[in-house]
């Protein structure tokens, strides 16, 4: 990994469903739910059940299909 993708995110957005210019080093979730998107290194969706409000996930989405969580941000 490069040392941008290791270090601390400096910069957030809005997370919702669509194709991600770039792909964020973490994604945090607000409301509890699901993420069904795909990764940075897959050819497939994937789908991500039982996220839990409040966390930090090192996920690195490339797009968002669907969501049931909600209030979630991308971290750059």
């Amino acid at each position: 990994m490069r040392e941008d993708e290791t270090s601390p995110a400096d910069k957030s957005a809005v997370l919702g469903t669509g194709v991600l210019t770039n792909a964020p080093r973490a994604i945090y979730v607000g409301t509890a739910g699901n993420i069904v998107g795909k990764l940075i290194e897959d050819d497939a969706d994937r789908t991500f059940t039982g996220l839990q409000a409040g966390v930090i996930y090192p996920l690195r989405f490339t797009s968002i299909t669907s969501m049931t969580a909600s209030n979630c941000l991308a971290l750059y």
